[in-house]
């Protein structure tokens, strides 16, 4: 495995600085594009910086699929191909962690209903571009997989709460106690 800078190093610092990267990059700061740029040819993936399914894997691809519909020319292709690696990376993770596909369907029901808020016109217009993207960048069957996965989570996040609650009946009770949790901290 090798750090930030390429050379080889220990795999938990060489995450921590892709992650602080990233959210720099997020930020828009672009000084930060030529260290990706390096780092998407380096052995640290996806993959490798959510060792199991996390909410930050699926904000990260909220936040880049609403990046990949705000940068322009070369500089669109950076965040459109992080952005399809890390919807690999949550639908691997799901199915590794989940025992059955009822509870693959549920985390990912969870996440949409958890992030509902940061789905604005970006996202949607994001959306649409990693499914043009995904035809171009990997070979028909690929590229299938990718599309559908988009599709399926598109789905789920045009769903409203309520549609999925009666999909998800335990899901409404699990969000109610969150959101009476998040009242009484505030």
């Amino acid at each position: 495995m090798t750090n930030v800078n390429g050379s080889p190093g220990n795999n938990e610092e060489g995450i921590k600085g892709l992650k602080q990267c990233l959210r720099r990059y997020m930020r828009g700061e672009k000084e930060v594009k030529s260290i990706l740029i390096l780092m998407d040819g380096s052995s640290i993936r996806v993959l490798d910086m959510f060792p199991k399914v996390c909410d930050e894997m699926f904000e990260w691809f909220i936040n880049l699929a609403q990046l990949s519909e705000l940068e322009s020319g070369s500089e669109k292709a950076l965040p459109m191909r992080w952005a399809l690696d890390t919807l690999n990376a949550i639908f691997v993770r799901i199915r590794e962690s989940s025992p059955n596909e009822y509870m693959a369907k549920f985390t990912l029901a969870m996440w949409s209903v958890k992030y509902r808020k940061q789905f604005d016109k970006k996202f949607w217009a994001g959306l649409g571009r990693l499914k043009v993207a995904a035809h171009l960048m990997w070979q028909k069957d690929t590229a299938h997989i990718q599309i559908k996965r988009l599709q399926e989570l598109e789905t789920l996040c045009k769903a409203s709460d309520e549609d999925i609650f009666t999909q998800y009946p335990k899901m409404k009770e699990m969000v109610q106690l969150l959101r009476k949790g998040e009242g009484r901290r505030r």
